[in-house]
């Protein structure tokens, strides 16, 4: 039976973070419905060989992607974190004036503004003057060159999705007064997308009433895929048009607008790439453009308003990619001539599946972790890949930048956070304290100021963690000598659990060396191997708390708290300390 949605109640310091600023206090936890299991002719088939133990129908934990909705006469930014030497730098007087006058028009529209966690640096510049993916294409210049202030002249999806009776849509549930709701919020708050296996839900946490933040604006209920991520484009985006994009487990993306209820279906039957998408974004600045990355190590970037064609390779001859030399394959180019269909691109960048990538701030580079432990660093506009990190152990779940562009973050099986510093390319801090996979990590952009940063992780050991770290911090040999604050203690016994990290990576380290040295280093890749065990300090949580009974699945931040989800579909919001919520 299909289960509803919950609003729990749930007291005590056990929900309480405590940190150096003061005490994160729980505000809400919804417990979203389970969808119905499917119907015996939509199982997916068995696996021909019995003995053969992967996922038919890859499911990932609840994720979010976050709205703020605000007030007719304006909104609330982040403070905005750019690079000095940032070419995009709003330094100079004229960047100043533009930045204002897309504040203005930002208001005078009704805007609403986006934020994700994992990926806040490039939604944060996305309404700067940055240089959009094909840009000097003649073949897109009239999709990407056109200005999108005034998003209610861009396209809308084309399929009513209450009446339709695709078989891919199972069934449709829009709130009964969702007009009247969304017409009625008079205050500044946060909605919610969700996927929970097959369903996906519209919430609405700054309802006015308690009880309808667990009472869906919209849910969707798929026959057969399990939506595995999604986005929202905060550049076309307004109070009467939201641009939001699916990617499921069937290869299949959905582009949506949930106010007009109104949606296309894009590579309809892996029609271009029948594998399953495991990460998706909207490329910053571009108003139709997103990239899909497909569990076969693809990089796909498709145009929202394009028809699907059964993709054939435009270069033939491209050789067949070799594990030991890193370079992208160029399937089709985001140059090509030939733009009336999809794909815009096609590259493949890995023989593994791509878990996770993120856009760096001023939009120029895409950071990719893969299944197999690889951190790689591609050059959209010049297709080409300019840099390989190499892993000591352990498949890489999550990736992050930091709002000024400076530090990649990366998580995954290896129960550890990872900090590369972008400039210096290099591995300069690890950060221990998880004891499962780590299955996402964001920056708080409201707590990182260009000297001091702050991200929080959650994995499957059910436990979210804050971290704290400076230059000088890194700059330090070994992390014996960084003292941990205020951290909350731990049942497990931290200790055992890292003695067994530390023996583990030691051992693989001489193994990685030995496999590492047939990479053959060219003459525009950078690879770089994963330091030792004991060469880079090792920085613990200032916050380690077991926050849910399932495992973790996702993390953001927003200007008022933070928001957590996990495999089985709740989501938790904490709101800051209030006596430093005046400060951020």
């Amino acid at each position: 039976m299909e289960t509803n949605n919950r609003l729990e109640t749930l007291e005590g310091e056990e929900y309480q973070l405590s940190v150096g600023e003061g005490t994160y206090q729980l505000r809400d936890s919804i417990a979203l419905g389970q969808p119905s299991l499917p119907h015996s002719e939509q199982q997916p088939p068995p696996p021909p060989n019995p003995l053969d133990t992967r996922i038919q129908a890859p499911m990932v934990g609840t994720r979010l992607s976050i709205i703020l909705f605000g007030p007719k006469n304006g909104m609330t930014m982040a403070p905005k974190q750019i690079r000095p030497d940032s070419p995009i730098s709003t330094g100079d007087n004229s960047s100043q004036t533009g930045s204002q006058q897309d504040q203005q028009d930002s208001r005078s529209s009704n805007s609403i503004s986006m934020f994700r966690g994992p990926d806040w640096g490039a939604e944060m510049l996305s309404g700067q003057k940055t240089q959009i993916l094909g840009h000097d294409n003649p073949a897109l210049a009239q999709t990407n060159g056109k200005d999108t202030k005034d998003s209610r002249k861009a396209k809308k999806p084309k399929n009513n999705l209450v009446k339709t009776n695709s078989s891919f849509i199972q069934r449709v549930l829009p709130a009964d007064n969702l007009t009247k709701r969304l017409n009625d919020r008079n205050a500044e708050g946060l909605l919610v997308f969700a996927n929970v296996n097959r369903a996906f839900q519209w919430l609405d946490l700054a309802a006015s009433e308690k009880s309808q933040k667990a009472d869906p604006l919209t849910k969707i209920l798929f026959a057969k895929a399990h939506a595995l991520c999604h986005d929202v484009n905060q550049r076309t985006s307004n109070s009467s048009h939201i641009d939001f994009i699916m990617g499921f487990s069937t290869g299949d993306i959905i582009w949506y607008d949930p106010i007009s209820q109104k949606y296309s279906r894009i590579n309809k039957n892996g029609t271009i790439n029948p594998n399953p998408v495991y990460d998706i974004k909207w490329i910053p600045g571009s108003p139709n453009l997103f990239i899909a990355a497909h569990s076969d190590g693809t990089l796909v970037v498709y145009d929202k308003e394009k028809e699907d064609q059964a993709f054939v390779a435009e270069h033939a001859d491209v050789p067949d990619i070799d594990y030991n030399k890193p370079q992208l394959q160029i399937f089709k180019s985001i140059q090509s001539q030939n733009q009336k269909f999809n794909p815009v691109a096609f590259w493949r960048i890995a023989k593994q599946r791509i878990n996770s990538f993120s856009f760096s701030p001023d939009a120029k580079v895409i950071a990719a972790g893969t299944e197999g432990g690889r951190l790689y660093l591609v050059d959209p506009h010049e297709e080409k890949i300019t840099d390989l990190f190499l892993p000591l152990f352990g498949g890489i779940q999550a990736i992050c930048w930091s709002p000024d562009g400076r530090y990649i973050l990366s998580g995954g099986q290896d129960d550890l956070v990872h900090l590369y510093s972008f400039d210096e390319k290099e591995l300069v801090a690890r950060f221990q304290g998880h004891r499962g996979w780590v299955n996402c990590i964001a920056f708080d952009p409201w707590r990182c100021d260009g000297r001091n940063y702050r991200f929080g992780s959650v994995a499957d050991d059910r436990r979210l963690l804050l971290w704290d770290f400076n230059a000088s911090m890194l700059q330090r040999p070994r992390a014996v000598s960084i003292r941990q604050r205020t951290s909350v203690s731990s049942n497990i016994d931290l200790r055992t659990h890292s003695e067994s990290v530390n023996a583990r990576l030691a051992s693989n380290a001489e193994l990685a060396d030995r496999l590492h040295s047939n990479i053959e280093v060219g003459p525009d890749v950078g690879v770089h191997i994963a330091k030792g065990w004991n060469a880079a300090p090792k920085v613990p949580a200032i916050m380690d708390l077991q926050v849910d009974n399932h495992e973790l699945s996702w993390i953001g931040f927003h200007q008022q708290g933070i928001i957590t989800s996990c495999g089985k579909g709740h989501i938790r919001t904490w709101d800051r300390p209030q006596e430093h919520h005046s400060n951020v």
